[in-house]
């Protein structure tokens, strides 16, 4: 089929190469974020007592090591404090005493303060102790790491030693789960970049790794599940927020043409090369991957052979109509 340069015109006809590129998928795929089961603690009661106060309130309130999360009374933290000022009291008055009597290697006073120690009462607290020597009416019990407090044990909860008091979970890092397509799955591997995306801080992308592919499929939805992990450092994920996961998937060199320049009509694709001279060639080609912009070509063109990438479409119906022939293939007659 010719077209004159004018007519080309008119109807909008753009060219480009078939050339040779890195090929490239992005797959992309909605998740929620989880936290790793083991970044989450559960702290145990050290001695019998009852909670008194929460100074953190709030499930999934963010604290730093350190933080005080409730306070308690106990009959035990209250006999061990008595039992570190009577230590000390005695350890005084036997230091008047003559320099050469030999020591214990060790004595009660570091038997009661290593008590103390044991139950979480820090060095400022036992410096107090040495100074006032009046006891505390309730022990402080500190976040023993950073990260998101759950479970809190109620105020007034009586407990004993090993009781759960709160459980804190360290979400430095987190992972997200997500439902990917059955086409997507092959071009996944583990230990693959991804980057994720969140609607709440358009903008930023937080980096991570594909760190399992699950061995399941649901069938109804048709959709596999993989599992990315990434830092948190800011604390600002939480679980169950929704995720955009998008990986980049590279598929080595191949011939490709831009998207716009395959025509499918379902059981073929058909691409219109010009051969110059205003002549244009409908081509069958087989197609490969559907690429971001692009088509593989697996079979059917070379590289460097110009393709039309606009107005293809009416370059179909023109050679259609030229492919017509009148009075259904009669030649005409005189009469005619």
């Amino acid at each position: 089929m010719q077209i004159n340069p004018e007519q080309q015109q008119m109807m909008g006809i753009t060219l480009e190469e078939a050339r040779v590129i890195n090929l490239q998928k992005v797959v992309r795929l909605a998740g929620r974020v989880s936290s790793e089961p083991n970044n989450a603690r559960s702290i145990p009661a050290k001695f019998a007592g009852s909670v008194q106060d929460l100074f953190a309130s709030s499930e999934f309130q963010y604290v730093n090591k350190g933080d005080p999360i409730l306070s308690m009374t106990s009959q035990e933290f209250t006999a061990a404090q008595a039992d570190y000022l009577t230590a000390l009291s005695s350890n005084e008055k036997s230091s008047k005493a003559d320099s050469q009597t030999a020591t214990p290697e060790r004595s009660p006073l570091d038997s009661a303060r290593e008590r103390l120690l044991q139950w979480d009462f820090s060095t400022e607290e036992i410096a107090h102790l040495d100074r006032t020597r009046q006891p505390f009416p309730a022990i402080i019990v500190r976040s023993v790491s950073s990260g998101w407090v759950s479970n809190l044990v109620k105020p007034g909860t009586d407990v004993t030693a090993g009781n759960i008091l709160y459980i804190v979970i360290d979400l430095s890092s987190v992972s997200v789960l997500g439902e990917i397509q059955e086409m997507d799955l092959p071009f996944v591997k583990v230990g693959q970049p991804a980057e994720i995306t969140f609607d709440f801080q358009p903008g930023k992308i937080w980096k991570g790794k594909v760190t399992a592919i699950y061995m399941e499929f649901d069938a109804r939805t048709r959709t596999g599940k993989v599992k990315v992990k990434f830092p948190n450092n800011s604390a600002l994920l939480m679980p169950n927020m929704i995720a955009d996961i998008r990986m980049r998937c590279s598929l080595g060199k191949g011939l490709a043409v831009p998207e716009s320049a395959v025509l499918s009509t379902g059981q073929r694709s058909v691409v219109f090369v010009a051969k110059g001279s205003g002549i244009f060639e409908p081509r069958e080609v087989k197609v490969g991957f559907r690429l971001r912009q692009f088509y593989e070509i697996k079979q059917g063109l070379t590289a460097g052979e110009k393709v039309v990438t606009a107005a293809n479409f009416l370059l179909d119906s023109e050679s259609k109509l030229r492919a017509v022939p009148l009075n259904n293939g009669r030649q005409p007659s005189p009469q005619d």
